[in-house]
């Protein structure tokens, strides 16, 4: 199956970048940051940009910029560890998800950055 097969009619790839399982979340973060998808300094419930991942093969995946007309809503993930960044990037790529927007902060409580992903949902 191609990028393109898994996308909506209202959805159209930008760009795309081929990485290795263990660079997943980095070049997310990277992508997430150069184009203003990386802590959002206002609340947001809609978004009409995200990033598609795309499983190649045992360790390779295709990471989509895409644009969406009309915006679709988003649903904030719990936050997690940033270590954990590519297993759940992995399960995502398994669903089609999109993510929109990625928060990473600091805990006080930890040494260990922490992660949120704001996840595209059509609403029917």
């Amino acid at each position: 199956m191609k990028l393109s097969e898994i996308f909506n009619k209202n959805e159209s790839m930008v760009g795309s970048i081929k990485c290795l399982s263990h660079e997943l979340g980095e070049k997310v973060i990277t992508i997430a940051d150069n184009f203003g998808m990386k802590n959002p300094n206002k609340a947001v419930s809609k978004s009409s940009k995200g990033i598609k991942v795309k499983k190649l093969n045992k360790d390779t995946y295709l990471i989509g910029l895409m644009m969406f007309e009309p915006p679709k809503y988003i649903v904030w993930t719990a936050p997690k560890p940033l270590t954990e960044l590519n297993v759940v990037l992995a399960k995502i790529a398994e669903k089609f998800d999109i993510v929109s927007y990625i928060n990473i902060v600091e805990v006080k409580t930890s040494t260990i950055p922490y992660f949120q992903l704001a996840i595209a949902k059509n609403i029917n």
